[in-house]
């Protein structure tokens, strides 16, 4: 079942969130704020059309906000193709550093992330090569 706080988890019926269809860590109100706060931050920051997930870092690397931009391009002239870029961005939050901000602090924390994301966005030439694998704990709750 999908939480009802809008943060895009997928729960058990003993309310723990699913991660790769196994039942992980305990969804509080707390966690389920956070990790809606982390979303939405990404999602503001890649815009419509762009996607934004939480995965889980485990262990002190404790969220990972990762936004897929989809950039299209008309071809022009008879042979000219359409071109499609895709930029994934990553913005890694240590488990202390978001706890830090709860309940109180979010909005400076989602505003971090944000901020965060833009410039990588902004930015392409700064991005590593590979991106670091975490299990994706939420998702928009509102695309299909």
């Amino acid at each position: 079942m999908s939480c009802e706080g809008g943060c895009g988890c997928t729960l058990t019926d003993g309310m723990r969130e699913t991660v790769e269809g196994i039942a992980a860590q305990e969804h509080t109100v707390e966690r389920c704020r956070m990790i809606r706060t982390l979303r939405e931050a990404g999602q503001a920051a890649v815009g419509p059309g762009g996607t934004a997930v939480v995965r889980d870092g485990t262990g002190p690397v404790g969220f990972a906000v990762h936004v897929t931009r989809v950039t299209r391009t008309d071809g022009i002239g008879v042979l000219a193709l359409d071109s499609e870029a895709r930029t994934d961005v990553q913005c890694v939050i240590a488990a202390e550093v978001a706890w830090s901000h709860s309940p109180d602090h979010l909005d400076v924390l989602g505003a971090w992330v944000k901020e965060n994301i833009d410039h990588a966005l902004n930015n392409p030439q700064c991005l590593p090569g590979s991106l670091m694998s975490f299990p994706l704990i939420a998702r928009d709750p509102y695309l299909s």
